[in-house]
């Protein structure tokens, strides 16, 4: 399809950091947005991913001028506002920081999820990108025989941030019901993507504290059912009706919802399959309605 880019992009961002998941995003819409047209974007940071196509913006003056600006919604306008923003909302409204609840109505709003959409101003777009090496998280039918935990950005041992930290959640609490020959993942992400993968190939069950983090796709897509321990994050509704689904995860720990999540985890890589094929055509979508918007 022939698209019409009369306006080059700038992303705002931190530096490269494949452990992140929101900068991957960024970092990975610059080098799409290049794929569809050479020259369309450029990066606002220090350090970018060297196999892909994200120049820095060396050309700033030119750029605020004539270019769109796109802003994760956590960021303040660190280069200010031309008139011409897109606020690219990576996670629910206000749980990075309050004042993401309400964000400027004149902005273009681009919706990672549509669970992230805000109720004060329905999302211009969704653009959901597909995040995951799925020719490396594979279900290599190995032995099943232990399990592993993950506690990740929603526990209050990682962040102390009262709006973030779901009060009934500890340390303790989880070390209680960990086994001996239990894993508990490391919160840093350290390990490499190849460990993670080991790991989910050896467990018949992964209980994930974090309700948002791209691990318990990447176990489900290795066929290890996931437990989501629900923080009050999200509701269960909101996150079958998201592009995650429920196939292959338990929303808690009844029973009949462990018994679903295993009977649907071979359901994973399917779903992904339909994430793939939908992006490019929403990021075409996504480039001729902010082109049309800031004309």
């Amino acid at each position: 399809m022939s698209i019409d880019i009369a306006r080059r992009y700038l992303i705002v961002t931190p530096d490269y950091d494949e452990k992140s998941a929101g900068i991957w995003v960024l970092h990975k819409l610059c080098n799409d947005l290049n794929i569809l047209q050479p020259g369309t974007a450029y990066v606002m940071c220090g350090k970018t991913n060297p196999d892909w196509n994200t120049p820095i913006g060396r050309d700033l003056a030119n750029l605020m001028r004539d270019g769109i600006l796109i802003y994760p919604e956590a960021f303040n306008d660190t280069l200010g506002h031309n008139g011409r923003v897109v606020r690219y909302i990576l996670n629910k409204p206000g749980y990075c920081s309050p004042r993401t609840k309400v964000l400027p109505v004149d902005d273009f709003h681009l919706c990672f999820s549509r669970i992230f959409r805000s109720p004060e101003k329905p999302a211009d777009q969704v653009l959901f990108m597909p995040h995951l090496a799925d020719e490396l998280c594979i279900d290599k039918h190995l032995p099943r025989e232990s399990m592993c935990w993950y506690i990740g950005k929603s526990s209050p041992i990682y962040n102390e941030n009262p709006n973030r930290a779901p009060k009934h959640i500890g340390l303790q609490q989880i070390c209680w019901h960990m086994q001996e020959d239990h894993i508990l993942l490391p919160n840093d992400r350290s390990w490499p993507l190849s460990a993670l993968i080991d790991v989910f190939n050896r467990c018949k069950l992964f209980f994930c504290y974090d309700n948002m983090t791209a691990v318990f796709k990447i176990a489900t897509m290795c066929g290890c059912p996931t437990i989501i321990i629900p923080n009050g994050m999200f509701q269960r509704e909101e996150f079958e009706q998201s592009e995650w689904g429920l196939d292959g995860l338990a929303w808690g720990v009844s029973e009949l919802e462990i018994q679903r999540a295993v009977a649907t985890v071979n359901k994973s890589r399917a779903w992904y399959e339909i994430i793939k094929r939908e992006y490019w055509s929403s990021l075409q979508e996504f480039v001729k309605k902010t082109q049309m918007k800031f004309k």
